[in-house]
């Protein structure tokens, strides 16, 4: 039907841009391990303001928060002012003096920062930080591409999960691996703006 080719057509275009945005920004991410760790300090506010946001919000919005809104109705809605509230304060209180304070002391990573500042404990700090980030971020990026196959299967009846996860997982690979930082950034900037 031609709704059905619409909706292939669009999420076809669709994943194209968002490769095409992820390849767009890798241009610069070979120039130092600073350009492709932290898009070279020069990002922008806003963009990794909304890079964070649509990061954070992303499977669970889209597929969490509407499906539990459907299932029990308005109540589920006040998830929306906590969250704007976490925002706010990472924005305005927290991402400023972070970014300032890691550009003094030349820190990559939060673990970096904390490590540079206590001096003392900096590899336990170090290590600690990596086995708190690799538990959490596979953990979260697991439900992420879980979020994936399960749309890929809703969207394109017959595609096996397994598929949807596994399309999904290389697509954000490809040019996370490729472009670094900005590239997920910019990238979750599009996403965020299509969530909005």
């Amino acid at each position: 039907s031609s709704d059905v080719t619409m909706f292939i057509l669009s999420f076809a275009l669709y994943t194209l841009l968002v490769m095409g945005v992820g390849i767009w920004t890798s241009r610069r991410a070979a120039d130092s391990e600073e350009e492709y760790f932290l898009a070279g300090r020069r990002l922008g506010p806003w963009v990794a303001a909304l890079s964070a946001s649509a990061s954070s919000e992303s499977g669970w919005v889209t597929l969490g928060l509407v499906g539990w809104a459907f299932a029990s109705g308005v109540s589920a809605f006040w998830m929306v002012p906590a969250a704007l509230v976490g925002f706010i304060v990472n924005w305005f209180v927290l991402a400023g003096p972070l970014r300032d304070e890691s550009a003094r002391v030349g820190a990559v990573t939060v673990p970096d920062y904390l490590a540079r500042r206590v001096g003392t404990a900096a590899s336990f700090i170090r290590v600690l930080g990596v086995i708190v980030i690799l538990t959490a971020m596979t953990l979260y990026v697991a439900a992420q591409f879980a979020a994936a196959g399960k749309a890929f299967h809703a969207a394109f009846e017959g595609m096996d999960y397994l598929w949807g996860v596994l399309i999904g997982a290389g697509m954000v690979l490809f040019y996370v691996v490729l472009g670094g930082f900005r590239a997920a950034c910019w990238t979750d900037l599009l996403q965020g703006l299509l969530m909005v």
